[in-house]
């Protein structure tokens, strides 16, 4: 059954970027560690901005530790630390609740496959007041290959118990859009966040604007 007419039951998630505005968060939070590490912020060039925001914290880490294993885990604590300052500035992208909620409303399953680590992904997401809205998460944590490989998820889509064809995997990088492809699900990128060239070039099978169009997409798909 092809994807243009195989009714949604499921909306999955990227975290970072997708349903949440933490861009500002993350980059403060690695050159804050970064400086007390050597004296000096890291990242600060665009393409190194870019390319550390779509890795995973335990792969991130590595990357500001210059590949050395123990000084990556002076740069996790660090990290932690410096995110529980800032993490109080990490919102919701416009429309995003009420998306969230109007899925909910409609009997779409939602859930969450991101690269985070699940206690910072659940402060977020607590303080957003979404937490409760999702049927699954998969974290970093609970992966052992981060996107693009199409594991998270795949394994969200096992977790619900449905075909891949009948969820959403919305995403906004190509990492997403890659691992939404590897799983069989359908891909819908966010034009709104953090990589929407990056993105396009891609070819996700649906963009959307707004989180409210992911709703009209859905609902679409379901009459």
């Amino acid at each position: 059954m092809s994807t243009a007419t195989t009714s949604i039951e499921a909306v999955l998630f990227d975290w970072d970027g997708t349903l949440m505005d933490t861009k500002d968060v993350l980059l403060r939070t690695y050159r804050d560690a970064s400086t007390e590490l050597y004296g000096e912020p890291y990242p600060t060039d665009p393409e190194t901005i870019e390319a550390l925001l779509q890795l995973r914290a335990q792969e991130a880490f590595m990357v500001v530790a210059r590949d050395d294993a123990e000084r990556a885990t002076r740069v996790k604590e660090l990290f932690a630390a410096a995110y529980a300052r800032h993490q109080s500035a990490a919102k919701a992208f416009d429309g995003v609740p009420e998306a969230l909620r109007a899925l909910v409303d409609l009997g779409v399953r939602v859930g969450v496959a991101t690269s985070k680590a699940r206690e910072r992904f659940e402060a977020d997401a607590g303080r957003a007041g979404v937490l409760d809205l999702f049927a699954v998460t998969v974290t970093g944590e609970d992966v052992s290959a981060a996107k693009p490989d199409p594991e998270p998820v795949r394994k969200a889509v096992e977790a619900l118990g449905l075909r891949p064809e009948q969820c959403f995997y919305v995403g906004d990088g190509p990492n997403d859009v890659l691992a939404a492809r590897g799983a069989g699900t359908v891909t819908v990128g966010v034009e709104y966040g953090f990589h929407p060239v990056e993105l396009a070039a891609a070819v996700p099978d649906v963009m959307v604007a707004t989180p409210g169009q992911i709703v009209d997409e859905v609902r679409r798909r379901r009459d």
